[in-house]
């Protein structure tokens, strides 16, 4: 809703603190943003003072051309009142900081399933992936090797009952929760052996395209965490591909709760996609 902000300046500037270290100083400038709105410099002073409108197509732009969304940020939130709105940049800040390191998310789980919080993580092949592999030459990187039209299933142990997170993803590119999913509704578990899938509809995981390294990592919590993935009911859902807010709170999560004994287990398994033989 086109409004006269009085505050947009100010908000500006916060969202220039919180992702600038990301842009050109050039993209915050009075000239940049004109040209970015389709406005002239002297109409984009007034929109910073309140004294002409901004309007839905303004935030939209903003959002799209600064990957605010990257970071949970919705055009519509440039409504917020002011302290509000600090606040949500001070968080998109936090975000894009430690977005901006490479699979900094990862390293972190990958360093907490290496260390006194790690466990153990399986992949177990079916018949007929193990009928696929015969003959085929290992992994270079000792990894396991599986083909696309494989079906696996995927075992650890837990110290009790808690609550257990399967996560999968391509090397270098996005995650995917594959428990909670359709294969894995529940996320509570009891301790001791627990093997994924567990649903009986889909007793297996199949393996599909692309030919590449990936890795596997599993997340138990002794209680029950309030993470983001788990808005609506994902339990219902295919496996999908988390976002980076989901994937950052998810590692900042374990994490924190790293120094608290019998609080959390992180572990993690490699393994080697290639095409069907």
């Amino acid at each position: 809703m086109p409004l006269h902000d009085k505050d947009f300046g100010k908000k500006l500037l916060a969202m220039e603190q919180a992702v600038g270290f990301r842009f050109p100083p050039a993209d915050f400038r009075n000239t940049f943003l004109a040209t970015l709105l389709h406005t002239t410099p002297e109409t984009m002073s007034r929109k910073k003072k309140g004294e002409r409108r901004v309007t839905d197509a303004d935030w939209s732009v903003l959002t799209e051309y600064f990957d605010l969304a990257r970071y949970g940020f919705e055009a519509g939130m440039f409504a917020e009142e002011l302290p509000s709105f600090e606040q949500r940049m001070a968080d998109v800040g936090r975000l894009a900081l430690a977005d901006a390191k490479p699979n900094q998310a990862w390293l972190d789980l990958y360093e907490l399933a290496t260390g006194p919080n790690g466990g153990t993580l399986r992949i177990d092949q079916a018949r007929r992936a193990l009928r696929g592999g015969i003959g085929t030459k290992p992994s270079g990187n000792n990894l396991v090797v599986l083909h696309v039209g494989d079906e696996v299933t995927v075992r650890t142990e837990v110290a009790a009952d808690g609550f257990l997170f399967l996560l999968n993803g391509e090397r270098g590119k996005e995650a995917s929760c594959l428990m909670p999913s359709c294969y894995a509704p529940e996320i509570a578990v009891r301790g001791g052996r627990v093997v994924v899938p567990t649903c009986d509809e889909f007793p297996r995981f199949p393996v599909g395209e692309p030919a590449a390294s990936y890795w596997l990592c599993a997340v138990w919590f002794a209680s029950k965490p309030d993470l983001s993935l788990m808005r609506g009911a994902p339990g219902d859902d295919e496996p999908r591909v988390l976002s980076q807010v989901e994937l950052i709170e998810f590692a900042a999560c374990a994490r924190a709760l790293a120094d608290k004994a019998g609080a959390v287990m992180v572990a993690m398994a490699d393994y080697e996609v290639r095409k069907p033989v």
